[in-house]
C-alpha cells in the first residue's frame, strides 16, 4: 500500500493496528491493518481493513465491515451479520457463516465451510469453494468458479460464464444461467 493511501485513511479517522492486537470494533470504529496478524472478536459495527500481507482473524462478527486487499488473508469464523469482502489476490476463509455477506472479487479465493445462512458470492475470476452448505445462498458471477461439495440445503447459483461444480449434493438447489456451466457429480457407493 502506498504511503499516500495510508496517510489518507489515517486522516479520515482510521487507527493503525499493530501485529498481535485483539479488537472488538463497534459502530464508528475504523481500523487499518498493514502487517502481521490481528484478531477481531465480536464485531458489531465499524470497519476493519487488512492490506498487503496482513492476516485478519474475525470471530463472531454480527455487524460492520471486514475487508482484505492486496495479498492479505481474512479468516471469518461464526459470522452472523455484517459484511466480509476480499479482493485482489486475497483469500477469505469463512467458517460457520449463519448470516451476513461474504464476497470474493477479482482473482480472490473464498473458502466457505459449514454455511447455514447468509450470502456467499464470487465474481470476476474469483473462486468460491463451498463445503457442507445447509442454508443460505452461494453465487458465482462473471468468469468465477463455484465448487460446491456436500450441499444439503440452500441455493447455489452460477451466471454469466461462471462454472459451478456440484459434488455430493443431497438437498438444496443448484442452477446455472446464461453461458454458465453446471457440473453435477453424483457420488455412488460401491456395492
Amino acid at each position: 500500500m502506498e504511503q499516500a493511501q495510508i496517510t489518507e485513511l489515517l486522516e479520515i479517522g482510521y487507527q493503525l493496528v499493530a501485529d498481535g492486537q485483539t479488537l472488538s470494533p463497534k459502530l464508528g470504529d475504523k481500523f487499518l491493518i498493514l502487517t502481521g496478524t490481528v484478531t477481531i472478536e465480536n464485531q458489531t459495527g465499524g470497519t476493519c481493513r487488512a492490506f498487503d500481507s496482513a492476516t485478519l482473524n474475525a470471530t463472531g462478527q454480527a455487524g460492520g465491515y471486514c475487508r482484505a486487499f492486496d495479498s492479505a488473508t481474512l479468516n471469518a469464523n461464526g459470522q452472523t451479520g455484517g459484511t466480509c469482502l476480499t479482493s485482489d489476490s486475497t483469500t477469505l476463509n469463512a467458517t460457520g457463516q449463519a448470516g451476513g455477506d461474504c464476497r470474493a472479487f477479482d482473482s480472490a479465493t473464498l473458502h466457505a465451510t459449514g454455511q447455514t445462512g447468509g450470502y456467499c458470492a464470487a465474481s470476476d475470476s474469483a473462486t468460491l469453494n463451498a463445503t457442507g452448505q445447509t442454508g443460505g445462498d452461494c453465487w458465482a458471477f462473471g468468469s468465477a468458479t463455484l465448487n460446491a461439495t456436500g450441499q444439503a440445503g440452500g441455493d447455489c447459483w452460477a451466471s454469466d460464464s461462471a462454472t459451478l461444480n456440484a459434488t455430493g449434493q443431497t438437498g438444496g438447489t443448484c442452477r446455472a444461467f446464461d453461458s454458465a456451466t453446471l457440473h453435477v457429480i453424483k457420488e455412488v457407493a460401491n456395492a
